[in-house]
């Protein structure tokens, strides 16, 4: 299955080492040296490529999730999140991908919630310069899915084998 057939129930945002209520973390910056819109806080998907129907309407402003789910939050940090089943549901489908950024520290940190389907997952990848006879390209280095929730958790990834590398 394609990147582009995936099935997306996600809800995530970017929150650095600790909740943005603690501390604003480390915030990775782009090949222009500014700070990346990867905890949505600009209310826009700036430096993030949609491709699909899954982030139309997105970013979520709030918890949307405990008016209709009492047993559930949405447990984001800042204003905005990613919510792909708050606009339309289950049925949405796609991928969202980061600007590419060089790995600085040896952690990142984000929140998640979803479905258990590796078809619904945070993947991250590094990319990988050309050796030999095989060309530049992309490797995997960290995938997680959700919990079958839709109050997110947080994630902490050791990145510490990339510092230095580009991952997106």
């Amino acid at each position: 299955m394609s990147r582009k057939q995936k099935r997306v129930f996600l809800a995530l945002g970017w929150c650095g080492l600790h909740s943005a209520a603690q501390s604003p973390g480390i915030r990775p910056v782009g090949a222009n040296g500014q700070p990346l819109n990867l905890d949505f806080e600009t209310g826009d998907l700036r430096d993030w490529t949609a491709e699909g129907n899954a982030f139309d309407g997105q970013p979520i402003r709030g918890d949307t999730v405990a008016p209709r789910r009492p047993d559930m939050v949405s447990n984001h940090t800042g204003n905005f999140w990613i919510g792909t089943y708050e606009r339309a549901g289950d049925a949405p489908k796609g991928t969202l991908t980061s600007a590419p950024f060089k790995v600085t520290q040896p952690w990142a940190s984000f929140r998640m919630a979803g479905g258990t389907s590796p078809r619904t997952q945070v993947e991250i990848v590094a990319t990988r310069p050309a050796s030999g006879n095989q060309p530049a390209g992309e490797e995997p280095v960290f995938k997680v899915s959700g919990l079958e929730t839709e109050t997110m958790r947080p994630v902490v990834v050791d990145l510490a084998k990339w510092v230095g590398r580009e991952i997106r």
